[in-house]
């Protein structure tokens, strides 16, 4: 998550004038902004919590777990909207970094540094490299000495890393072999189960 300080020099005028002129109408006319937008920021101030949260997941991570937290979140906090999108490697980082997300969830390591990000660790996602048992490769695939040998052949299933600037990645089977690219985990477990090739998915 950004550690910026929601405490600006902006803010502190904006919470002056509606203190000095008692509504948020005449504050918004003094400061030539939206009345919508003043009561946002003295909210999200007295809250702690602005009127949108914006999140990404990890397309590896384990949703239900996820949405299961945000449920509890909002039965706390009703009046907040979240929007969650998905992300694939360095693409998290690169929205939390260009203030598209404000939270970023179940993105690996490492953390950027030098760009002021706190992070949290909640424990890694198992992923093990997955083939349909329908492929012609799937029963030496089992041998761990005749996987070595054929892994080659293998057509791998890789998840685009969603980073637009930065060097994109990919992480788990080696680089050796023809590639499936997907946009999603969902697609990628489509395309294993179609025998198109081979891709690490998350145990759960």
């Amino acid at each position: 998550m950004s550690s910026r300080n929601p405490i600006t020099i902006e803010v502190l005028e904006i919470l002056d004038a509606i203190d000095r002129r008692g509504s948020y109408a005449k504050a918004s006319e003094e400061l030539n902004k939206a009345t919508s937008r003043l009561a946002n920021t003295a909210k999200e101030v007295a809250t702690g919590w602005g009127p949108k949260i914006r999140v990404a997941m990890e397309s590896t991570l384990n949703s239900p777990r996820l949405f299961e937290v945000l449920a509890d979140f909002l039965a706390e906090h009703e009046n907040v909207e979240i929007d969650l999108l998905e992300s694939v490697l360095n693409g998290g980082w690169e929205a939390l970094d260009q203030d598209r997300i404000e939270l970023l969830v179940g993105a690996p390591g490492p953390v950027p540094l030098q760009k002021g990000f706190r992070a949290i660790p909640i424990g890694q996602s198992d992923l093990v490299p997955v083939i349909s048992a329908a492929h012609k490769h799937a029963r030496p695939a089992l041998d761990t000495q005749a996987l070595a040998e054929i892994l080659p052949k293998l057509r791998r299933i890789i998840t685009h890393d969603t980073s637009m600037l930065e060097i994109s990645r990919s992480e788990g089977l080696s680089s050796a072999g023809q590639t499936f690219y997907v946009q999603n985990i969902d697609q990628k477990v489509e395309a294993i189960l179609a025998g198109i090739g081979i891709g690490h998915l998350p145990r759960q």
